[in-house]
Order: structure tokens, then sequence, then C-alpha cells
């Protein structure tokens, strides 16, 4: 049974949902690391697609012991998650390299093949796996317009975030967005703007 239906693209996950789809990767197996890592990096970063497919290890960079990630076209550098770290390391774990010391495409190929150079996954291969969990997890079909599409994970990251308290402007910049009304339409809170207007509030007396 699938459950939190919405419109195709517009979902934003619950708490319990987030729960669910994390818990669907198998994360004792190499490809399932990797697939936590890759989820979490929209969930926990509010990563683009294919700023994910993109993702190389030089990328990411360690100043007075905090990690931030450089992503192409933003205008600042965002501040790693704690979470999105520790899954990521797992899966770093799993090739035998290291954030501080290597270089290259983060998400790969889980196995190598006729002892090739691994691949890095393409945009497809994350879309699909992004709808593989949605199905795992009960959460959307597999197939179709309704299946889980990784934008709704980005979505979601920043109404999170909204709603833990963020500011509207610190969102915009970890979505790289230029605009704060864009960032408000991409969470669904025009409606949620007070009845009164910022004019009502003014007075001098």
């Amino acid at each position: 049974m699938i459950n939190g239906a919405a419109t195709s693209r517009k979902r934003i996950l619950t708490t319990e949902q987030v729960l669910q789809l994390r818990s669907a990767c198998n994360s004792i197996t190499p490809g399932g690391k990797r697939d936590l890592a890759v989820l979490d990096s929209m969930l926990y970063q509010g990563m683009r697609l294919r700023e994910v497919a993109d993702l190389r290890l030089e990328h990411i960079r360690s100043l007075d012991g905090q990690f931030f990630i450089h992503i192409k076209l933003r205008p600042i550098l965002v501040k790693a998650h704690d979470t999105w770290l520790q899954s990521l390391n797992d899966w770093l774990d799993q090739l035998g390299i290291s954030l501080n010391n290597d270089r290259g495409p983060v998400f790969v190929q889980s196995r190598k093949r006729n002892n090739t150079r691994r691949k890095p996954l393409s945009k497809q291969t994350i879309s699909y796996l992004v709808a593989r969990y949605g199905d795992l997890a009960g959460i959307a079909p597999l197939k179709g317009s309704n299946r889980l599409f990784p934008i709704e994970l980005r979505r979601t990251c920043a109404r999170n975030a909204y709603d833990r308290g963020a500011r509207l402007v610190s969102i915009t910049a970890l979505l790289g967005f230029n605009h704060l009304e864009t960032t408000a339409r991409f969470i669904n809170i025009l409606e949620l703007a007070d009845s009164e207007s910022a004019v009502d509030q003014i007075q001098y007396d």
C-alpha cells in the first residue's frame, strides 16, 4: 500500500516517511551504504540531482575541523550535515578512500567490473534509486508520474529546515536560489503568510 500520495513532484515527506526511506537502504551491503549517502545528499544537504551526480571528493573541504561542500554555481560553501557525513564516510570506507586524501567522483558503481575503474552514477541511475527506495518504503510506486522524485527529497530538506526555524534567506543560500520568493514557492509556504501585512504593524506612538 502506498502512503502519503501527493501531486507529482510537489510531495514533502513527513519525518516518518524520511525514516522509512532511509531504513529501506540495506546499510550492510556496499550498494546500500552508497544509496543511503545518495539519499542523504538530498535529504540533508538539499542537493539537486545533477549536483549529486557531479559531486567529487575535492568539492568537500575541511576548514578548522568542519567540513563544507563547494557546489558549482553556489555563492557560498555549504556546511556538511553530521548525518550526511556519517553516511558518506561509511560509503567511502567501503571504497577504501578518505575525504582528506583522495580525488574523483563520490558516487560510483558499488562493484568493479573486469577490474575497470568504477563508473560514476548517472542522473538517470540516481533518479531510479530514489524511485526504488520510495517504492520499498511504501511511499510511492516505482513507476509513473506519482513515483518519488529527487526534487522531492530536496524540497523535504528545505521545508524541514524552515519548519525547525531556519530563516528563509539561509534556506535560499542552501538551495542555491537567487530569490526568497523562489524558495517560498518551492517549499509551499506562500499560503502560510500572515493575513496581516507589514504595513499593519507600523506605528510611531
